[in-house]
């Protein structure tokens, strides 16, 4: 069964104490619903994601004909190779992302076509079915997060991170700005506010910015590059509003 232990009291009010601030910088409604979450262990997390379609070197291999058709492969493989690097990912890498009901509902779809070629694989699957079906009924609005479940203090530390950023694509998304044409411009923005109140002192944008992606070691490079540009536009436009900067933006990049 999933595991239920809580993202922790501190941080679920910290990050809605910086995402109605957030809010109100943006002037944009903020609801107690995009504070939602869903912990489950890390193997099924990855489920969701490789079912989902998650870019993934090690997921790409399966793409044909469909993941889901090749699920048990997948999972035989990762029997094969204990405490290897695809296997560690699977079983011990930190994420969480802000999955969309459709999306979540996508994977539902997906799993129940998940071959039955062992027991072994019919248990994954039915493990995987139950996780999803909880997901879904904890949905309110569009979007919410799902995170991996902590196993330490140091991810416990990451998880409370992650959730700050997800619940920030959760506002983002809710509200309608979702980059789909150029997506790193939605890991900007939410970097770019992370940056802004994650990082204490008073310390200006570039110097914020400079100091999480230290903290961030690993963290995809484009995500800062795009909070700069961010940075750029806002700093550009002083005149303007930070909502109509992000509308501007969206109408050009989105």
């Amino acid at each position: 069964m999933p595991l239920f232990k809580s993202i922790g009291f501190l941080s679920r009010h910290s990050t809605k104490r910086k995402l109605k601030a957030i809010a109100n910088e943006l002037n944009i409604p903020f609801s107690d619903s995009y504070l939602e979450y869903v912990l489950i262990e890390k193997f099924y997390y990855h489920l969701i994601e490789f079912l989902y379609g998650v870019p993934h070197p090690d997921f790409e291999k399966y793409d044909s004909p469909s993941r889901a058709y090749n699920f048990p492969k997948l999972i035989e493989g990762l029997e094969k190779n204990k405490n290897k690097p695809f296997y560690i990912y699977m079983h011990y890498h930190t994420s969480g992302n802000a999955f969309s009901k459709k999306a979540i509902e996508k994977v539902a779809a997906a799993a129940k076509q998940i071959p039955e070629d062992n027991p072994q694989i019919k248990e994954v699957k039915r493990e995987l079915l139950i996780r999803i079906e909880i997901i879904l009924k904890k949905f309110v609005g569009s979007y919410l997060v799902v995170v991996a479940v902590p196993e330490s203090s140091l991810d416990k530390r990451s998880n409370a991170t992650l959730y700050f950023h997800e619940c920030m694509h959760v506002l983002f998304n809710e509200n309608g700005f979702y980059f789909k044409a150029e997506w790193y411009y939605n890991e900007g923005l939410v970097t770019y506010f992370q940056a802004k109140y994650s990082v204490s002192g008073k310390r200006d944008m570039k110097e914020k910015l400079r100091i999480l992606r230290e903290m961030l070691e690993g963290q995809d490079r484009h995500y800062f590059t795009y909070a700069l540009k961010w940075h750029e536009f806002f700093e550009n436009n002083p005149n303007m509003s930070k909502h109509d900067v992000v509308k501007m933006v969206h109408q050009q990049h989105g």
